[in-house]
C-alpha cells in the first residue's frame, strides 16, 4: 500500500513552529501504520490535537474576544470562543461580516461547516468502539480525502481574504508610495546628488498581519530616480552631469480594520537601500 500524500504542499505556509511540523509528521506516521487496526484512529487524535494548536495560535483567545463581531455563544461560560469564531477569526481578523460580505465578496459559511465535520470526524474515531476499530480502507481513504479539503478550504479561504484586501487597496497603496517618495525628500538619496527626481516607484504588496485592531502591509519594489550633479547652470555650461539610477525599497503600512473601507495607509516605515551606489 502507498503512504498517503495527506496535506502534501498544503500546510507549507500555515505550521510555523518546529511542534507544529513535528507534530504533523508523527500524524501522517500513524496514519502509514499499515496493518495496526488502529492507524486511523491514532491519526484522527494526532490530528485533531494539530487542528487545536494550529487555530489556537492562528486565533489567539485576547484577540477574538476583542473583535466588533465577537459574541459569547456559550451559555455558562465567560469569554466563550467557539471552534466557529476562531476559523472566522483565522480568515478575516476583525474586520466586520458587512464588509467582508458586501466588500469583499467573500461567503465563508461553507468553510466552516466543512471544517466542523472534519474535526467532528477526527473526534469521533478518537474514541475505540466496534464501529470505530479496524475500519477498511476505503474508509479511510474517504475520510482522509474529506479532511484534505476542509483544512485545504481553510487555508484558501485566507488567501482569498487576503488577496483580495490587497487588490481593493492597490490604488491607495500606490498614491500613498507615490506621495511619500515625491514629496517627502528621502535623505539617504538627497545626500548622493545635488538634486533628484523620482520617475517611477514600482511595488509589489502583502498582508503581513491581519488582527483584531489594524492590518499591516509590507510594500517592495524598486524607486527609480533621476540624479543631477551640481546645479543647472552647471549642466548648461556641461560641468554637471545626470544619471539615471534604481534602488529597492521596503515599506511598511498600517490601516484599522474599521477604515479599510475608506483606505488612507499610515505608512510606518520606509526604507531605501542605496548600498549599490557607493559598490
Amino acid at each position: 500500500m502507498k503512504e498517503s500524500k495527506l496535506f502534501e504542499g498544503i500546510f507549507d505556509k500555515y505550521l510555523e513552529t518546529d511542534f507544529e511540523l513535528n507534530l504533523l509528521k508523527a500524524c501522517l506516521t500513524n496514519l502509514n501504520q499499515f496493518g495496526n487496526d488502529l492507524r486511523f484512529n491514532n491519526y484522527a487524535y494526532s490530528l485533531r490535537e494539530l487542528s487545536r494548536h494550529l487555530l489556537k495560535r492562528l486565533a489567539p483567545d485576547e484577540n477574538i474576544l476583542l473583535c466588533s463581531w465577537y459574541k459569547n455563544e456559550i451559555e455558562g461560560k465567560a469569554n466563550g470562543i467557539t471552534r466557529n469564531q476562531r476559523v472566522k477569526y483565522a480568515i478575516q481578523g476583525g474586520l466586520s461580516d458587512t464588509f467582508i460580505e458586501e466588500e469583499l465578496d467573500l461567503d465563508i459559511s461553507g468553510t466552516k461547516k466543512k471544517l466542523k465535520k472534519a474535526i467532528d470526524l477526527l473526534s469521533k474515531y478518537t474514541h475505540v468502539n466496534e464501529d470505530t476499530f479496524a475500519i477498511d480502507e476505503s474508509t479511510v481513504n474517504n475520510h482522509v480525502s474529506e479532511i484534505n479539503k476542509a483544512f485545504s478550504g481553510l487555508f484558501t479561504d485566507i488567501d482569498a481574504c487576503r488577496q483580495n484586501i490587497i487588490l481593493r487597496i492597490e490604488d491607495g497603496v500606490d498614491s500613498a508610495i507615490i506621495e511619500r517618495t515625491v514629496y517627502d525628500v528621502i535623505e539617504d538619496i538627497d545626500e548622493m546628488s545635488t538634486h533628484h527626481e523620482i520617475e517611477d516607484v514600482d511595488y509589489d504588496i502583502k498582508v503581513e498581519k491581519l488582527n483584531n485592531l489594524e492590518i499591516l502591509f509590507k510594500v517592495s519594489g524598486s524607486i527609480d530616480v533621476l540624479q543631477q550633479y551640481g546645479s543647472s547652470g552647471d549642466r548648461r555650461r556641461g560641468d554637471g552631469h545626470e544619471m539615471r539610477n534604481s534602488f529597492p525599497y521596503e515599506c511598511e503600512l498600517g490601516c484599522p480594520v474599521n477604515k479599510l473601507k475608506d483606505f488612507e495607509p499610515k505608512i510606518e516605515r520606509l526604507n531605501v537601500n542605496t548600498d549599490s551606489f557607493y559598490e
